[in-house]
């Protein structure tokens, strides 16, 4: 399985913060536009301005590995799914659309390209930031339910660039970019209760029907934590990544300790994750953070 060639990064500096005090409108940068990640998410804004999100957002997922830039480069990204705590339910599940980014930065290669448990003979492998510190924009010790004071610049990406035909074969996808794409400054991350969750965001229900290569909407599910339940696994790949109910629906865990099973006919009372769209025309993934997001059938 692929990632995008481009994810909704977010230019940041990083700090560690001691007691949070939320800001009052009146003490944001001046300068400085805000937005909401719903805003964000339905593609509101203007890219290349910095923003910063208000309210902060809490993390929906730990610090994770996005992808390596093609070829031997060094360029290894990393990436946290967001949401807005505040955010008013809509759903009979307490859910709402749209409440959903993916922040990305670069991570910092410079420490660790020698070394040769990762990768050895020249080349440059990314480490999963469950194992190294890998530095970089986004702090490393980001845990689900961590609130977030994020500022940095929106850019709509494409997640499948057709060479053949000279331009984006898909939607353009809303993104945070994590560093300044031109002459301004960097936006900043700071995590301000590193380790003790704050706010816990429930995911919303889905069917997979919503959420597979034939619904049109699921762009606002996009970042989104979401669960589907009563699924069953179709196949898999070498990756071991499953495709589900004979749709473009996968589950591909965020982190390497996450097992998914591979079996044919394996049944999920539910699965919990993520929802990612992987580079492919018309693929989404369904990404679990931890374990206990696969629930095995029959339903306890």
């Amino acid at each position: 399985m692929g990632f995008p060639m481009r994810h909704l990064v977010l230019a940041l500096a990083v700090a560690s913060c001691a007691p949070f005090v939320r800001p009052s409108e009146g003490e944001q940068d001046a300068g400085v536009a805000t937005a909401s990640v719903l805003e964000i998410n339905g593609a509101l804004l203007t890219p290349g301005v910095l923003t910063q999100i208000a309210p902060n957002a809490v993390a929906t997922s730990p610090k994770f590995y996005l992808r390596k830039a093609s070829g031997d480069a060094p360029d290894c990204w990393y990436g946290v799914f967001i949401a807005d705590p505040s955010a008013a339910p809509t759903t009979p599940d307490g859910g709402q659309p749209n409440n959903g980014v993916l922040l990305s930065a670069l991570g910092d290669m410079a420490k660790i390209n020698g070394d040769a448990t990762l990768g050895g003979n020249g080349r440059s492998t990314c480490p999963y930031p469950q194992s190294y510190a890998v530095g970089g924009n986004i702090p490393d010790n980001v845990k689900i339910g961590d609130e977030l004071s994020v500022t940095g610049y929106f850019e709509p990406y494409c997640n499948y660039y057709n060479s053949s035909l000279g331009k984006c074969a898909s939607d353009l996808f809303p993104e945070f970019t994590p560093d300044s794409p031109g002459a301004g400054p960097s936006g900043v991350v700071t995590d301000l209760t590193p380790g003790v969750p704050s706010v816990i965001i429930p995911p919303l229900l889905v069917q997979p029907s919503q959420i597979s290569n034939v619904a049109l909407n699921a762009i606002q599910y996009g970042g989104e934590l979401v669960q589907v339940q009563n699924v069953t696994v179709s196949s898999s790949d070498a990756f071991g990544d499953v495709i589900l109910n004979q749709a473009d629906l996968w589950i591909t865990p965020l982190i390497d300790n996450v097992s998914v099973a591979v079996t044919p006919g394996f049944g999920y009372c539910s699965v919990t994750g993520n929802l990612h769209f992987n580079g492919e025309p018309g693929d989404w993934e369904v990404r679990p953070r931890t374990q206990a997001d696969l629930v095995p059938a029959p339903c306890p």
